[in-house]
């Protein structure tokens, strides 16, 4: 069936069409047949079936007979064929769950490797909590996930601050169950920027997002850090990124020990557009000198400004953080200086090429 006739199809429809694939699927799967309304009944708990699944119970309980009929005519066939190969399947061993080294670990790293939603991980581990040697997994999925039961939202000036997860660290821990081959330094993109939600009132959303570069994955694994929601962007710049730099701080001189090694972290660049960029370094943007690689003076052409002289001196990091409010370009300090080994000059690339 095609997707478009899929999506034509009312969620009743839907529903009724996967109830009778699993009365399809079950009653050829068991020997007795009243065991085929506790199947039902475990794969869709608490839910009430369609009455009209008893015409089609018995289109399905005649195909059944028919599969019966040809399987009883082909099982002497079977038993001659595999007596062949016994001795072969005898030295096959099938790994069992109890075998794996933890099962609630690997169940964790597949659903967070193959984004699997919380809706079809909680019916997965009910039907896994059917089997008496997967007792131990739990059935919440926010338990297999270790999902943090509380979040710590900050008030700041403007809105709030919700950092996403209970940390950064818990946040790079769970990434790296999911890769095979990790690196002894994980490079950092930072990118924050901010967009509007809402019109009336005008609600401003600003989030940090943030990927490593270094990591062989075929795409790139972007994770929310944190956000910040209110009317208007955030009145400090500083106080929205208080939080994530100390935090980033710790984790750059204490590094991460994962699989008995230590992994440094490294922010290697600061992603943003014009006005975010101006509003995270807390200078002024749309100034004659607003360059942040120079400091060249602009002049004004057509309500623009451009910046012609190519031989004005650099900008450095080290002259950035000994900022002086009389030049006109920094409006003030900034919590990005405190980062250790971030060159804030050289690390925090245009936004559109020149």
């Amino acid at each position: 069936m095609s997707s478009s006739k899929k999506l034509m199809m009312s969620k009743s429809t839907r529903y009724r069409q996967r109830v009778k694939a699993v009365r399809l699927a079950s009653l050829m799967l068991i020997n007795d047949p009243q065991d085929d309304s506790f199947i039902i009944h475990q794969i869709y708990p608490k839910r009430q079936l369609f009455e009209n699944f008893e015409n089609d119970s018995v289109q399905i309980n005649n195909v059944n007979k028919i599969n019966n009929a040809n399987y009883t005519s082909k099982e002497s066939s079977i038993t001659m064929s595999s007596d062949s190969y016994s001795s072969e399947s005898d030295a096959i061993e099938i790994p069992q769950f109890e075998d794996l080294p933890n099962a609630k670990i690997e169940l964790a790293k597949w659903a967070l490797r193959h984004k699997i939603t919380h809706v079809a991980l909680g019916d997965l581990l009910y039907i896994l909590q059917t089997n008496p040697d997967l007792s131990d997994i739990p059935k919440d999925p926010r338990t297999l996930l270790k999902t943090p039961s509380t979040s710590s939202i900050k008030k700041i000036g403007g809105g709030t601050y919700h950092p996403f997860g209970s940390s950064l660290k818990n946040e790079i821990e769970l990434m790296l169950e999911t890769i095979q081959s990790i690196p002894s330094k994980l490079c950092l993109v930072l990118g924050i920027d901010g967009l509007a939600i809402t019109n009336n009132p005008i609600t401003h959303l600003w989030p940090i997002l943030g990927y490593f570069s270094n990591l062989s994955l075929k795409h790139k694994e972007v994770f929310i850090i944190g956000a910040y929601i209110g009317l208007g962007k955030p009145t400090n710049s500083n106080e929205f990124l208080e939080e994530f730099v100390n935090e980033l701080k710790c984790l750059i001189n204490m590094g991460i020990s994962f699989n008995d090694m230590i992994i440094t972290i490294e922010l290697s660049a600061l992603i943003c557009d014009a006005p975010a960029k101006s509003f995270v370094l807390n200078v002024r943007g749309h100034v004659l000198n607003g360059c942040v690689r120079c400091t060249t003076t602009g002049r004004r052409v057509d309500n623009r400004v451009c910046f012609v002289n190519m031989n004005a001196p650099l900008r450095s990091h080290s002259n950035f953080i000994s900022h002086d409010a009389k030049n006109n370009f920094h409006v003030g300090p900034t919590l990005l200086i405190d980062i250790p080994n971030f060159d804030i000059v050289l690390s925090t690339p245009f936004d559109y090429c020149i």
